[in-house]
């Protein structure tokens, strides 16, 4: 369905591939977009995944149904309009319904100005033993904060989740929204203390991991995000955001041989369960291609491209 790794680069660098935006249809964006609003936002990854393919493909195959339909209906017109009964019609026209046209360019699309794509995508309900609290009122704080969270009103939302982790300290759901307020808040640093009483109750916790990465970076403490990137890779070296982040990081701090190999795993992944997310996994990897021509140093690239079987730059 989508075009290789490799497939990718090579028109990259011979047709600048990226410098040009493919208009697509309207109508199959809107339906689309419309689909993935109704995915439930708790469904696993893969689910999540599987569920927005089918999104885009049933509505490439609906606007093509359309247009073929729209054809045939010419070929009828022309038939009752023909006076002579007998006329036989020849050389008939082949109709062919491609499911995947202009799939990776509608899921480009989706990306940048859907916003319930990434609703869907960005929502991480992974739970564990300390994960929901056992106490009613805990669990009532936190309910009308989810609200005020969804709403983007992060400073009522953070009110609440305070009080459901005050009437449930071990409640690992609550401090990982309520770091994630704090954030939104750009109060990084009792973000960091949030998600360190999440990962006191739950060390393997992904989005308190992931988010306290986020803050260190946003604290401009490169070390400490590299650090934790690392620590959740190590952890869940099957999930790619940990080699996507550090790999943005790594373009950042300069480290472009590491950060072109974390891309490349992020990207793997990604495509492998056909996330969305693999199209950004790429765009990193341009942006580190972009950098290393800017300082001539784009021998680095070249070691990596041997490495991995991909095009190299002259």
């Amino acid at each position: 369905m989508k075009l290789s790794f490799q497939l990718i680069l090579i028109l990259f660098f011979s047709n600048n591939l990226f410098a040009q935006e493919k208009t697509i249809n309207s109508e199959i964006f809107e339906e689309s977009c419309n689909c993935i609003r109704k995915i439930d936002i708790n469904l696993d990854k893969l689910t999540k995944n599987d569920s927005i393919k089918s999104c885009i493909t049933s509505s490439i195959i609906k606007e093509q149904t359309k247009e073929l339909l729209k054809e045939m209906s010419k070929t009828v017109d022309t038939l009752l309009l023909t006076t002579n009964k007998d006329t036989t019609i020849t050389g008939g026209k082949n109709y062919t319904i491609i499911v995947d046209k202009d799939y990776d360019e509608i899921q480009k699309q989706l990306m940048q100005d859907c916003p319930y794509l990434k609703a869907v995508l960005d929502v991480n309900n992974e739970k564990h033993e300390n994960s929901l609290s056992a106490k009613k009122k805990a669990n009532e704080f936190y309910e009308v904060g989810e609200k005020y969270f969804n709403k983007q009103q992060y400073d009522l939302a953070l009110v609440e989740f305070n009080k459901a982790v005050k009437n449930d300290p071990k409640f690992a759901f609550a401090w990982d929204n309520l770091g994630i307020c704090y954030r939104k808040l750009n109060r990084f640093k009792e973000a960091i203390n949030c998600y360190e009483k999440s990962l006191a109750l739950d060390p393997k916790g992904k989005v308190p991991l992931m988010n306290m990465a986020v803050a260190y970076n946003l604290l401009k403490d490169d070390e400490k995000a590299i650090e934790t990137y690392n620590k959740f890779i190590q952890i869940h070296p099957e999930d790619p955001e940990g080699y996507y982040g550090i790999a943005r990081l790594q373009n950042y701090t300069k480290d472009y041989k590491n950060g072109l190999e974390n891309a490349l795993k992020a990207y793997t992944i990604y495509d492998n369960s056909s996330s969305p997310y693999s199209q950004d996994a790429i765009n990193v990897i341009i942006e580190i291609i972009n950098n290393l021509k800017k300082e001539d140093k784009i021998n680095i690239y070249n070691e990596f491209a041997e490495k991995h079987g991909l095009e190299k730059i002259k």
